[in-house]
């Protein structure tokens, strides 16, 4: 039975070809001339071979690029070495480690693209393929013979006159070595019988020394200073990013430990100034508002026609005369709550406050005994709850009140919607939505969403008393949303959901694109153009005060140009180009218009474009 063969293993790595590609680079890179400068100094090189980004760029791409900014090079450029010696070696280190995770494609494309490249440009700078000498001595009578050996033969015979035998070297007689050494009657009668050392498999012929050194004296000399001057190059280097290392750590010591230290003043300066700044704040306040209470007989002729409550709500009076009665509306009487904020009542409490420690108790009893007729009616819970508890300072949201000089708006009262917290949460999550996605939300929108959440959840609801009336959507967009009427100011933005990455990746191309071509920052234009209204238009304008009509002309009449604006990378910009609506050069100023002169000198360029659509 005939027994089926094996299918051939896949390759696992680069071919024989491209490594002994490699091996002939290296050789090459060894035999630049001498005229090139050797292991120049760290800061005046540029040859820093490593893989970087390997994750992102792959393998083939972060060996490109590597080579690119350490070699200088440009699309198809010309290599050039600039020094030889250890970082070559170092190249060759990482180009033999890149084809080891390569793809047999990648290989192909890296041979073409860069290696015979890099072989060809070190050809042309000279360098040459250093050949084995073979030597190949007759014999005579003086000693044994030398016999050629085969370069491919790792076993590589010493005939030697050294009786001397190393007890790691196999030892061979001419007896047991007839396949490697000539027959007997080849050799001289002279020559004695001595055993023959076969060299280790690990010495290359290259390697043997069949005779003395050859080297002249100079060229010892100049090897020896030349590994003398690489290991004080190493040192030299090893020393300098120990020094750099222990530079940065003493710099980020002494950051850590300064950044520690003004946190530390910044938490003991708060502790000690956080009171004394929010009274300095308040006595300011006190002193810009003094002449309201500086006389008490002045305060009770006030309070006699209006009372504390009224005249602590004073900016309230006009909308309750406006909306007193009107069209059948509620008649509003005379305020019945107190605003505390406002800085003619503030000032003694803050002082009061002060003087009792910070004791809502005590200062209750110090304003009701010096100022009976503002604060009979204030009680002690009322000042503890506007306090840090255990502290002496007032709370953040009390502060604010006091500079609005009342309380925050959005105070949470529904009314009629009270008992029913699960339907106010819904149509306040619905209109949060509508002006997050920049919808307009004004009253009539707000009324059909609330009579259609309410309709659905709870129809009940909705009776002779409770109507959800536009009166009551103006209250729960104050007490709830804390909204209030506002013009719009911008156009609501569409950006998608990856719009970060989107424009990362586009200057990243565009970076690319100048790196590879060379592309100077001056031919990098960004341009934007821009309406501008040769006579600013509006519906609004100013009218003499109580008129019931007002008369505009020309409202929606408007008369534009566009202005192109362009700017390069370098910072300069390019002449204004102004587009004008037209067919002809008749739509564009005239010559004689004034300061045209010194727009043409500008460079300023006046064109005209038809519109679409006009006919």
């Amino acid at each position: 039975m005939k027994v089926p063969e094996k299918p051939p293993k896949p390759s696992t790595g680069p071919s024989q070809k491209l490594v002994s590609r490699i091996n002939h680079l290296r050789d090459l890179l060894r035999a630049l001339p001498n005229a090139i400068p050797l292991n120049p100094p760290v800061a005046q090189s540029t040859y820093h071979f490593a893989l970087e980004d390997v994750e992102d760029r792959g393998v083939f791409g972060a060996l490109s690029h590597s080579l690119e900014v350490c070699l200088g090079q440009t699309h198809n450029g010309v290599i050039e070495f600039k020094e030889r010696g250890q970082r070559l070696e170092n190249l060759i280190s990482m180009i033999k480690d890149a084809v080891k995770k390569m793809s047999e494609a990648d290989h192909i494309a890296f041979e073409s693209a860069w290696l015979e490249r890099l072989i060809k440009s070190a050809e042309n700078q000279g360098a040459r393929h250093p050949k084995r000498k073979h030597t190949q001595e007759t014999s005579t009578s003086e000693g044994p013979a030398r016999h050629k050996c085969n370069p491919d033969d790792s076993s590589v015979i010493d005939l030697s006159s050294d009786n001397e035998t190393n007890e790691d070297t196999p030892v061979v007689t001419q007896a047991s070595a007839s396949t490697s050494i000539p027959h007997s009657s080849e050799l001289s009668s002279s020559a004695p019988t001595r055993p023959i050392r076969l060299l280790p498999k690990k010495f290359k012929q290259s390697t043997l020394n069949f005779g003395k050194d050859m080297r002249t004296e100079e060229q010892k000399q100049a090897d020896r200073k030349a590994r003398m001057e690489e290991a004080e190059e190493k040192q030299l280097e090893y020393d300098e990013k120990m020094a750099r290392l222990k530079k940065n750590k003493e710099a980020r010591d002494r950051e850590l430990n300064r950044l520690r230290v003004q946190k530390h003043r910044e938490k003991k300066k708060a502790e000690k100034d956080g009171a004394d700044d929010a009274n300095t704040m308040l006595m300011d306040q006190a002193r810009k508002q003094k002449e309201l209470a500086e006389s008490e007989n002045d305060a009770e002729k006030v309070l006699g026609r209006h009372g504390v409550a009224e005249v602590s709500r004073v900016a309230t009076s006009d909308w309750r005369d406006s909306r007193n009665g009107t069209l059948g509306g509620a008649k509003q009487g005379q305020a019945e709550r107190t605003n505390w904020y406002h800085p003619f009542l503030w000032v003694h409490i803050a002082v009061a406050m002060i003087k009792a420690d910070w004791s809502s108790e005590g200062a209750v009893k110090i304003l009701q005994r010096d100022v009976p007729h503002l604060f009979k009616h204030i009680h002690r819970g009322t000042i503890y709850r506007w306090k840090v508890k255990g502290e002496r300072e007032w709370k953040v949201k009390t502060l604010e009140k006091v500079k609005l000089h009342h309380a925050i708006l959005g105070s949470g009262r529904t009314g009629a919607l009270t008992k029913y917290p699960h339907i106010t949460d819904e149509i306040k999550s619905t209109l949060l939505d509508l002006r997050r996605s920049g919808m307009i939300v004004n009253v009539p929108i707000a009324r059909s969403i609330m009579l259609g959440i309410i309709k659905k959840r709870c129809p009940s609801l909705l009776n002779s008393e409770f109507q959800c009336s536009e009166r009551y959507v103006r209250q729960f967009f104050q007490a709830v949303l804390n909204w209030s009427p506002r013009a719009g100011t911008r156009a609501a933005a569409h950006l998608p959901a990856d719009a970060e990455d989107v424009c990362e990746r586009s200057l990243m191309q565009i970076v690319y694109a100048m790196q590879w071509y060379n592309i100077p920052p001056k031919l990098l234009l960004n341009g934007d153009q821009m309406g501008i209204y040769v006579l600013p238009n509006s519906s609004r304008t100013y009218h003499p005060t109580g008129e019931k009509q007002v008369d505009v002309v020309a409202k929606d009449e408007k008369r534009a140009f566009t202005l192109f604006v362009t700017s390069t990378a370098d910072g300069d910009f390019l002449p204004f180009q102004q587009i004008w609506g037209g067919k002809t050069k008749a739509s564009t100023p005239s010559s004689d218009a004034p300061g045209m002169n010194k727009a043409l000198d500008l460079g300023f360029d006046f064109t005209c474009a038809a519109s679409a659509k006009s006919p």
